[in-house]
Order: structure tokens, then sequence, then C-alpha cells
């Protein structure tokens, strides 16, 4: 089990708190921005909260000096197949701390991975900076479909979809 809060080089994780997530609708890269007007559903906003206070795993990355990283977690698919939904909304500043978070977020996929054994979600085909990401933290990108009320394409991607 992870602790509460960790710092590793110049980058500190803790439990987000509701705070973090009024940072992040102030900050966010626009690739996310675009992503989350992509899925559709009404509010994006309120669909971010809502995700973070519904996800059963959510963390929150800051640099050294307090700015926002990140926020990400994971949330309930179907706890009968061991499902989940894994999640990652950034700032701009995820690329200057890209190499410390890549050493870091695998322990937290593990540790999303012990209750959910499976994790699926989709990425949108423009986000390319996501697209890498995921593929180097391990997850499967799949052909893009069309998904979300817009109809848009989108990557599914997974991870220990075919090992279980």
């Amino acid at each position: 089990m992870l602790p509460s809060s960790r710092v590793v080089a110049s980058v500190s994780i803790r439990s987000t708190l509701p705070e973090d997530i009024d940072d992040l609708l102030l900050e966010m890269r626009a690739a996310d921005r675009a992503e989350c007007a992509a899925y559709g559903l009404g509010d994006p906003a309120q669909r971010i909260r809502d995700g973070a206070r519904n996800s059963p795993m959510c963390w929150t990355a800051r640099d050294k000096d307090g700015h926002l990283i990140c926020v990400f977690g994971v949330g309930v698919v179907s706890l009968l197949t061991g499902t989940g939904s894994p999640w990652m909304l950034a700032t701009d500043r995820l690329v200057r701390h890209a190499k410390t978070l890549q050493r870091t977020v695998p322990a937290y996929i593990e540790l999303m991975r012990w209750m959910f054994p499976r994790l699926i979600n989709f990425v949108h085909c423009d986000n390319r900076t996501s697209i890498d990401w995921l593929r180097r933290l391990g997850f499967q990108i799949h052909a893009p479909v069309r998904f979300g009320f817009g109809g848009e394409l989108f990557h599914p991607f997974d991870m220990g979809v075919s090992d279980v």
C-alpha cells in the first residue's frame, strides 16, 4: 500500500482534495479540455468533480512549489468483473515532470490493479501526448472507435484484459 502522501524528486503525490479539482479546472491543458468536451455528457466541470469524488482511488501531483501537475485515479466500471477505469487530467506542467512521474505512476497503477485487475478507458485520437504516455506505462492502445455523444474517434486502451 502506498502512503497517503509521497514525495519523489521534485514531485509530491497525495490524496486529492476538493481544491485540487478547482486548480485543475483553472489550469487544465488544452488537449484534456478538448477530450472532456468530446466525451459530451453535460457540464465538464461537474463531471470532473463527480469523477474525482466517485473514484475509490484519486491522487494529486504537485511540484515542489505547490503548483498542480495532474490529478489521476481510477473509477469503478464493475466490481463483479474487477474492472476499473483509469484516468488522468493534467496541466501543462506535466511535460516538465514527465520523467519523474513515469517512474512513480506505475506503483499507483499496481495499486489500481490490486482493486481492479482489468483497467479500461478511452483516449481521444488527437491527444497524442496522452496516447504516448499510456503506451510508455504499459497500456495497450487499440484501433479508434466512435465514442461519446459527439461520435468522435477515441482509442480504447486497457491493461490486464487479456491476462485475467
